[in-house]
């Protein structure tokens, strides 16, 4: 992967100026990086999941400094969130310069490198890990249809995201594992199956969130079956036994 002493080669396709709910309990800013190494049917950026798109108002990374430097003391953190943050080779580099302006940092990712994602966590502070689906039918999980599931199976992305888990686990660091709800994906059973892996491997903090219709793809879950998943109280009811800390997103 190259190296720079700049990231201006960062692609970004947007920034939210404040937030508190990306890192939980700061004040942040949202970086997206822009590009991704997957393409899941329920994804609600995709208009930057190509690297190469241009993004209309998208700022340079020299004008995400300059914002950043008008902000010292103002923001707690800095997340990285995407698209998917490590698919840029100048990751690295750009968390470096934030961080030597005095922002913590935050990274939202899909675990799919779990070899850089160890490089990087010495200088991470919490960790947003979205796992899509039981890690033996991730191939449902990356890919828009069923054309590309043996393809997306071969590669066994599930085996890496679990990789990715592991190495936050043992890393002691703050984090979360967070699965969007997308009933085409995943059903009640794979849910309960997941939250019981997780649980048995000591995940302290999982979060559910409801799927968002998106205009990428035609064949639209109903609103019944997105709402079901959060109106069954008994399976919420099983989840939050499991973890210390669960939570529900919606909306």
């Amino acid at each position: 992967m190259p190296q720079n002493n700049s990231a201006q080669g960062l692609v970004v396709g947007g920034i939210v100026p404040v937030t508190t709910i990306d890192y939980p309990e700061h004040l942040s800013a949202v970086i997206f990086c822009q590009g991704c190494c997957w393409h899941g049917p329920y994804c609600h950026n995709a208009g930057i999941i190509d690297a190469n798109a241009v993004i209309p108002g998208a700022p340079k990374w020299e004008e995400v400094l300059d914002f950043l430097d008008k902000r010292k003391g103002l923001l707690d953190a800095v997340v990285f969130s995407g698209g998917e943050p490590l698919v840029q080779p100048f990751i690295r580099t750009a968390i470096k310069q934030v961080q030597e302006k005095g922002f913590a940092i935050a990274l939202h990712t899909n675990g799919h490198n779990p070899e850089l994602l160890a490089e990087i966590l010495p200088d991470i502070e919490w960790v947003g890990l979205d796992i899509k689906a039981p890690f033996a039918d991730y191939h449902k999980a990356v890919s828009e249809t069923e054309d590309d599931w043996a393809k997306m199976k071969a590669h066994n992305f599930g085996a890496k995201v679990s990789q990715s888990l592991d190495i936050l686990l043992k890393s002691g660091i703050s984090f979360e594992v967070r699965t969007t709800l997308d009933p085409r994906i995943i059903t009640k059973d794979m849910l309960k199956e997941l939250a019981t892996e997780l649980s048995a491997r000591k995940v302290s903090t999982y979060a559910i969130q409801e799927y968002r219709k998106t205009d990428n793809d035609s064949a639209q879950p109903s609103d019944a079956d997105i709402h079901s998943f959060f109106t069954d109280t008994e399976l919420l009811k099983e989840l939050s036994s499991l973890f210390p800390e669960f939570i529900v997103r919606r909306g």
